[in-house]
Parts: structure tokens; C-alpha cells; sequence
């Protein structure tokens, strides 16, 4: 949102309720900084990674979320009383049978999750996305719909290229992303930044929540794939392959080209390469 919700205004339009609780999921910033970038190239052409983690970094929020999770907090107290806000792991919600429905109800009805258990519906697969129109394996795949966008010059690219890169990338081991939206440096730095303020918060909510704690993220594994290995060689495997592919293809002779590059581009897809 361009400006911060009014919590003390909010807080006053919800006292015609007996009760009210506030409950937020907060994943750790190394997940949730490249799904923000995701969820913006899921409907539009993103900022650049180097731009975008550099600004996130500098501002401590991104596409309008805090990162900071402090902040959150001193947002959401400048309404509500500390016994009211209820903070839930991302990660550790993820893994209840229920999800986030069951930990809902949780807090609800105490106790009787159990009881209901049969009824509650299996926690989504990790790694998914809300939004059809893409593969699950992109939400783990940041470099793909990154080569995908820059092969195609296509803001939003077509779910084949995308499904392409993302097999091409390989099976993710032991749940750790396939590829990562930063570089190396950019990736110890993200940790270096938040790490005092989760712990800050954590701190924070001993009166509260003394059990809460933020999952970290996974170690990274050998064949992580990070933004500065994508070589000029990578790049270039990436456009035959997805050249190859008849509705890249398609996808790619339909942008305008003007210009010398144009010209050249037009001579390269009229040499019916297949």
C-alpha cells in the first residue's frame, strides 16, 4: 500500500466486537524477499534483483511489506494492546497437519483441534503458489522466471518457458530453494541485517509469546544456484532451449523489435532454426 494502515483508527472501527485478536504470519526475510519479487513478476515486469534486494536493504521493507518485523510489531501496537497481536512462524505453521487453518482454530477454540482433526483439510504442498496460472516449482525457482523474463523480453512469460526453466533447474534437495534471487554477498548480507531485529523481537514477546521463534532459513546446499553464477554461457543454453520450444517461439516473434537488434533478431528467427 502506498501509506501504513491507521492501527489506532482501525482499532476503533473493531470495538463494536467483544473480542478482537490480530494474527500475523511472518516468514523469514531470506523466503520472503524474492516471493515479494515473485509475486510482483507474477503480474508485472519486476525491478531489477540488484535494485530491488539493494532498496529492500536500505529501507528494510519491500513492495510494501516490513521487513523489519520490529517495525511490524510497533506498527500493529500503536492500536492494539501486546496480548491482542499473535505472531505465527511461517515455516513451522507450514508443516502442521491443517496449516494455517489448524493453527487458526487453534487459537479459537484451544484444544480442540485434535477432537476435529479427521475434518481439516492437508496442509498445501511447500513450495506452491496461490496463483494458477504458474508452476508451483517457480516459488523455489527465482532464476527461472528471471531467465524466462529476459529471454522472452515478455513482462509476464508464457507458463511453457516457465515450466521449461523451472525443470531444467533440476528436483530441489532436502527443501532448500533451487536457485536464489541474490548473490552470494547480497545473500550474507540479507542474513547479517535481520538477524539482530528477529532477535529483537523475539526478545520482545517473552511476555507474550515466550515460546515464538522464526524458522531460519535453510542451509544452503552445494549446487545452489545464486544470481552471479548465471554465466554468459547459462544465458545462452537458457535462450536456445527456450528458442526450441514452439510457444517460446511464438511467444518471442511477437515482440516488437526495432533497430538494428531488430534486424538481427528478425534474420535469427527467419533461419527456421527448430
Amino acid at each position: 500500500s502506498p501509506s501504513q494502515v491507521d492501527m489506532a483508527d482501525l482499532a476503533q472501527r473493531l470495538r463494536i466486537f467483544d473480542d478482537v485478536r490480530l494474527v500475523v504470519t511472518l516468514r523469514h526475510q531470506a523466503g520472503l524477499l524474492p516471493a515479494l519479487w515473485l509475486e510482483m513478476a507474477h503480474h508485472q515486469k519486476p525491478p531489477l534483483p540488484a535494485s530491488f534486494i539493494a532498496r529492500a536493504l536500505g529501507e528494510r521493507a519491500a513492495a510494501g511489506v516490513w521487513l523489519d518485523f520490529t517495525r511490524l510489531h510497533d506498527q500493529l501496537l500503536q492500536g492494539f494492546d501486546a496480548d491482542a497481536i499473535t505472531l505465527l512462524d511461517h515455516a513451522e505453521v507450514g508443516t502442521r497437519p491443517g496449516g494455517l487453518f489448524a493453527a487458526l482454530l487453534d487459537l479459537a477454540l484451544p484444544g480442540q483441534v485434535a477432537r476435529l482433526a479427521g475434518a481439516l483439510p492437508e496442509a498445501p504442498p511447500q513450495g506452491g503458489t496461490a496463483d494458477s496460472r504458474l508452476p508451483a516449482a517457480t516459488e523455489d525457482h527465482p532464476l527461472a522466471m528471471l531467465a524466462a523474463q529476459a529471454v522472452t523480453a515478455l513482462p509476464v512469460p508464457d507458463l511453457d518457458s516457465l515450466s521449461l526453466l523451472a525443470q531444467a533447474f533440476g528436483p530441489s534437495p532436502a527443501d532448500t530453494p533451487r536457485s536464489y534471487l541474490t548473490t552470494r554477498a547480497e545473500q550474507a548480507r540479507l542474513l547479517a541485517t535481520f538477524e539482530p531485529s528477529n532477535a529483537a523481537l523475539q526478545a520482545r514477546l517473552q511476555t507474550t509469546q515466550p515460546d515464538f521463534h522464526l524458522t531460519p532459513p535453510p542451509a544452503v546446499g552445494p549446487q545452489a544456484l545464486f544470481r552471479e553464477d548465471m554465466t554468459t554461457e547459462v544465458w545462452a543454453g537458457i535462450a536456445a532451449a527456450l528458442f526450441r520450444t514452439g510457444p517460446a517461439r511464438a511467444a518471442l516473434e511477437d515482440v516488437p523489435q526495432t533497430g538494428l537488434p531488430g534486424r538481427i533478431w528478425r534474420r535469427i528467427l527467419g533461419m527456421g532454426l527448430s
